[in-house]
């Protein structure tokens, strides 16, 4: 609850400025993305994130206090995400037609472009020199839509010793509406793994390895908010932001390690991982 107070202080002293002149506004632009963690890197096994590109858009309103001082507050449509990318030794985990685990350990790639899409509420203060405008506050996002797309390919053998080819498989996540074990069956590889029939199927869900019990992304998204911004003239206006997460993205109830099990038992992370962002903004102010 305290990581709110911010948000939730700004939003009770509203009314005390509302004698104020309102100025309406629009703004939108692009965004760079990426999320911060701690990041796998041992002798057999490595992970990245790269950045991702993504928009915003949505209303501006402001409440001047004086002519150089205000408050102003945004509703942005704002996609965030990453490229997330694991190369090294890893398991895989496959279901024989009885619905028998099987547990394979191996070479393993897996590149994932994730994209979460948030309605975001930044409430800052904004001091204006001249042209020149600087904005600081919070920010608080609540996750509309958390989507990846990618490839997994594999190679190793089972517990028992029986080998696996290369298989390549798309991954098609929806974080939030994918079911325990989803996966689109119309094609598959069938192979008789430590003497079972199995169907591999080339496109995976987002869940496709677990019981599900949870999502992988929180809900609510806290985060700190600095920018500035040039006025054109005086309506228009160009304008960059960075945004800092300060609030874990990941459930660690559904965050699981790329390299470790415990038999046939996904082990959970207890690491943060949070929102990076960048915005590159134009805009008016009426």
């Amino acid at each position: 609850m305290k990581r709110f107070l911010p948000i939730l202080l700004a939003i009770w002293l509203l009314p005390s400025i509302s004698h104020a002149q309102l100025r309406g506004g629009f703004k939108t632009g692009l965004n760079f993305s990426t999320f911060k963690g701690p990041l796998l890197s041992t002798a057999n096994a490595k992970e990245t994130f790269e950045s991702a590109t993504g928009f915003h858009v949505g209303p501006v309103v402001q409440w001047p206090i004086t002519q150089s001082f205000g408050v102003k507050a945004e509703l942005l449509y704002n996609q965030s995400g990453g490229k997330y990318h694991f190369d090294g030794t890893g398991f895989n985990i496959f279901r024989a037609e009885d619905g028998t685990k099987i547990l394979a350990t191996g070479a393993k790639k897996v590149d994932l472009n994730l994209l979460n899409t948030y309605l975001d509420l930044p409430v800052m203060g904004y001091l204006r020199v001249g042209s020149f405008q600087l904005d600081g506050g919070f920010r608080l996002g609540f996750l509309v839509s958390s989507t990846a797309d990618g490839r997994m390919v594999f190679s190793g053998k089972t517990d028992l010793g029986t080998p696996i080819p290369e298989i390549k498989q798309t991954l098609f996540y929806n974080y939030k509406k994918d079911k325990a074990g989803e996966a689109d069956y119309s094609s598959f590889t069938e192979m008789i793994l430590d003497g079972k029939n199995t169907q591999i199927p080339d496109k995976i869900g987002a869940y496709f390895f677990e019981d599900k019990k949870e999502k992988y992304f929180n809900s609510l998204d806290l985060g700190l908010s600095i920018g500035a911004s040039y006025f054109i003239g005086r309506s228009l206006y160009i304008g960059a932001r960075a945004n800092f997460g300060l609030s874990d993205v990941t459930n660690n109830q559904a965050d699981f390690s790329q390299i470790k099990t415990e038999g046939l038992n996904l082990i959970r992370q207890a690491d943060e991982d949070k929102n990076f962002q960048i915005q590159l903004s134009i805009g008016f102010s009426l």
